[in-house]
């Protein structure tokens, strides 16, 4: 699946399954019905709720396959963004409008377990990214240190997202010699992206993705 087609199917099944957990949560709390009186307040809040929540997991990386490519980061994801996007739900139902402040308070608790478990069961079984279905990044590294390796073998671990290093080159400005390094290289199709990217002498290795 590419990246696009990746945060589309996202932001569809969010906003789908954010609202399911909410009728959900109130047919539990009503025994099964939907009172017209609270589900109102619901309803007039739905554009609002679903932005809310769809904005706060992209604030928390959840459509960006690279920082959520980890069961635990995903899972770290969810929660944070449910838990914002529910307590901003609150802020809105109770400070919104007298229309809106019927939104029923064990509701709100219930839909937020619910929509834990819905956003993270439906990407805990999506099917891992592979390299071949992403746009491939060549990367070649300026620099032969051990921080400039250390930055390679980095940049390797992320084969699955397209990225694939060329090659590590001398590139040190004023003339010193870096210490001594194997250089490798990763084969690269000739259609890939180029990039280049040369590590600072004065700071930490860093991930520079």
């Amino acid at each position: 699946m590419s990246r696009t087609r990746f945060i589309a199917l996202s932001l569809i099944l969010d906003a789908v399954l954010v609202n399911a957990g909410f009728v959900l949560a109130f047919l539990m709390r009503f025994g099964g019905r939907l009172p017209a009186f609270n589900f109102e307040a619901y309803l007039i809040m739905v554009p609002a709720l679903t932005l809310v929540y769809l904005a706060a997991a992209w604030i928390y990386g959840l459509y960006d396959p690279e920082r959520a490519d980890t069961a635990w980061a995903m899972a770290r994801g969810v929660l944070a963004a449910v838990t914002i996007g529910t307590l901003l739900t609150v802020a809105i139902a109770f400070f919104g409008s007298t229309r809106t402040a019927s939104f029923a308070r064990w509701t709100i608790l219930i839909a937020w377990l619910l929509n834990l478990l819905l956003l993270a069961g439906w990407r805990a079984g999506l099917p891992p990214a592979r390299a071949r279905d992403l746009p491939e990044q060549r990367v070649l590294i300026v620099g032969t240190d051990a921080a400039s390796v250390d930055l390679a073998h980095t940049v390797a671990q992320r084969a699955r997202w397209g990225w694939t290093v060329i090659g590590l080159v001398d590139g040190d400005a004023s003339g010193r010699t870096s210490p001594p390094c194997r250089r490798w290289f990763l084969r690269a199709r000739p259609s890939a992206r180029r990039r280049a990217y040369r590590r600072q002498p004065s700071s930490e290795p860093r991930d520079h993705l």
